[in-house]
């Protein structure tokens, strides 16, 4: 199997049904290396509903995971340092061996990108 190379400094597209959603190179190789663009495809699945936020916003989106292979997907809203959880989606069963940990900035008007990057990024 070919690994990609996703260069620093540069945004990917990462689904079309997130049109206005970005990665960061670092979001994109930690989907290549644990194998898990369905975290992406969930992420995209969400886009939607989330760009009906109509302020700027920062999201924590997490998978924590279970004890029987499992994982549980959140994505919180923060603002000034509190936390609203916003979304939660059982994971039946993932390889992951690792919780994983990604924020979202954005702009809340409905043309403006939402940024995906690993905390390190920030």
């Amino acid at each position: 199997m070919q690994t990609k190379h996703y260069e620093l400094d540069q945004y990917y597209r990462f689904s079309p049904f997130a049109r206005n959603w970005l990665a960061t190179a670092g979001v994109m190789n930690l989907a290549e290396q644990k194998q898990c663009y369905w975290l992406l495809d969930i992420i995209a699945s969400y886009a939607q509903q989330l760009n009906k936020m109509s302020t700027d916003y920062m999201l924590v989106i997490e998978v924590r995971l279970t004890g029987n292979d499992g994982a549980i997907f959140t994505i919180e809203h923060e603002v000034n340092g509190k936390k609203e959880r916003l979304i939660t989606q059982e994971i039946e069963h993932t390889t992951l061996t690792q919780p994983i940990t990604i924020w979202s900035l954005a702009q809340g008007d409905s043309n403006a990108k939402a940024v995906l990057l690993l905390p390190s990024e920030y």
